[in-house]
């Protein structure tokens, strides 16, 4: 299990607060076996925190790094692909209510992982947004700076599907 806590210092922020909550919404949402499982939800002397489950492996920041910057085409093209290929999963996630509108927000190097057996992971959904959300857990804050959309960057739309795909080409791209 992995504990998220904010870190002291941004433990008074409201859009540190919010990110955490939408983390365990999210995750309380989207059901899939590449990204982590809530676990519980609470807070204690340090703040509160949300427990879930590791998603494996390296973040491809990680696996750029271990080939010396040089990843191969067909594993870059592997990643990719099953990155691609979760994200359109997630993006399709509906309930009984219709569709959830899930959408990432961050999608980047660091928070996409590499399985042992090849499956690509995706952490981290501080960023996150769903048609169930409240207004109340609507912020500024954008994902990782160099693989967000330039709408997102000029303030001319909130991370839709649509900015996640650009944020996975960019990433493809940085590979």
């Amino acid at each position: 299990l992995a504990c998220k806590r904010l870190l002291p210092q941004h433990r008074a922020t409201h859009e540190a607060k919010v990110a955490l909550v939408r983390e365990a919404r999210a995750l309380e949402l989207a059901k899939h076996p590449a990204i982590p499982a809530l676990r519980g939800v609470g807070a204690d002397a340090a703040g509160p925190f949300v427990l879930e489950t590791l998603v494996e492996g390296p973040s491809l920041r990680e696996v750029k790094a271990a080939w010396s910057g040089k990843v191969p085409l067909a594993l870059a093209t592997h990643i990719v692909g099953r990155a691609a290929r979760l994200l359109g999963e997630l993006h399709a996630l509906s309930d009984e209510a219709g569709p959830v509108g899930l959408v990432h927000g961050d999608v980047a190097p660091d928070n996409l992982r590499l399985g042992a057996f090849g499956e690509v992971g995706l952490l981290d959904f501080g960023h996150a947004r769903t048609r169930a959300f409240s207004p109340d857990l609507e912020t500024h804050a954008l994902g990782t700076a160099p693989y967000l959309a330039p709408e997102l960057v000029r303030g001319e739309a909130t991370p839709t599907a649509a900015t996640d795909v650009y944020a996975l080409a960019a990433t493809a791209a940085w590979l």
